[in-house]
């Protein structure tokens, strides 16, 4: 007899529902806090042993993140969808209507009947690294928004202000750039990776960390082409009968911010500086077949990927 629960998690900043399945038509519902003191409250509300529990949600911006490390923790089974999977469920089963109690609903059903893998926590060193990385990438940002704002203004006051504010900013990319590099170094796993990813050509000191953090020890998928299905690397063909072909295009269903950091690699090996290099044959055997510059970007950027999922696993 199965005796496992499963429940769908309809997660926001301040508040999740969650709804637990029964069948097709029968459901229990609550609200709660999305802090400590709501977690404690849904395992009560549940009143089922953790390791009974299939609990999905969607990968709503960071929201969903301290629930989940909190249900793993606990022992519970934990399950992360895409947000679009959701949407086309509920397509598919013709639902018109949309709040947080049908999405929690659908979330629960669609766990019970597509029984989604176990989402497994990153290690704490990996999920560390990759909160810094992101905060470089904001103070980047704000720098280089800075730097564009500074151009156009004519008050001296107000240009001396944004320098200040420039020069902040230089000093904590400086600060988190040497945290990152602290954290990879005094780290043995993460060194000796860093040093794997370092001899792969294209990948440089600005993609290693990114690497590390999304892929970890290689461990995390099995094979190449998961690695690049979780960048949104995979290509989506659109086919159907003989009328239907359309050209095609990557998924993009995945994770943008390795895509982001392969992409100016893959461009310099594909047709810039460094054309004559390491993945001279690829490149060359893409061109003459007639494929257009994007495309060849896009798959060196994959074939980069899975050497390094391989150079890793």
């Amino acid at each position: 007899m199965d005796h496992t629960y499963y429940i769908g998690i309809d997660i926001s900043c301040k508040t999740f529902d969650a709804a637990l399945y029964s069948d097709n038509t029968h459901y229990n519902h609550s609200s709660f806090d999305n802090t400590a003191q709501g977690f404690e409250a849904l395992l009560s509300w549940l009143d089922k042993a953790p390791s009974d529990l299939h609990l999905l949600m969607e990968a709503t911006n960071v929201y969903w993140e301290p629930l989940a490390y909190y249900l793993n923790a606990k022992g519970a089974t934990v399950s992360v969808i895409n947000p679009k999977c959701i949407k086309g469920y509920a397509n598919s089963l013709n639902i018109r209507s949309k709040t947080d109690i049908v999405d929690a609903k659908l979330i629960a059903r669609y766990c019970a009947k597509e029984q989604p893998q176990a989402w497994l926590p990153p290690k704490e060193t990996d999920r560390g690294l990759l909160l810094k990385l992101r905060q470089l990438e904001h103070l980047k940002g704000q720098h280089q928004s800075e730097q564009v704002r500074k151009t156009m203004l004519r008050d001296f006051d107000a240009i001396a202000s944004c320098q200040r504010t420039l020069d902040f900013l230089a000093t904590e990319i400086l600060l988190i750039q040497a945290a990152i590099d602290d954290l990879i170094t005094s780290d043995e796993t993460l060194k000796h990776n860093a040093k794997l990813l370092a001899s792969i050509p294209a990948v440089g000191k600005l993609t290693v960390p990114w690497l590390l953090a999304y892929l970890g020890d290689g461990s995390k998928f099995k094979k190449s082409k998961q690695a690049t299905s979780f960048a949104g690397l995979t290509p989506m063909v659109h086919q159907s009968g003989t009328s239907v072909e359309k050209r095609a295009r990557i998924s993009k269903i995945g994770h943008s911010e390795i895509r982001k950091v392969l992409y100016m690699p893959a461009m310099g090996f594909s047709f810039g500086k460094y054309k004559e290099g390491a993945y001279q044959s690829f490149v060359s055997r893409l061109v003459n077949h007639g494929k257009p510059k994007m495309v060849v970007i896009v798959a060196l950027m994959r074939k980069i990927l899975a050497i390094a999922q391989a150079v890793l696993k």
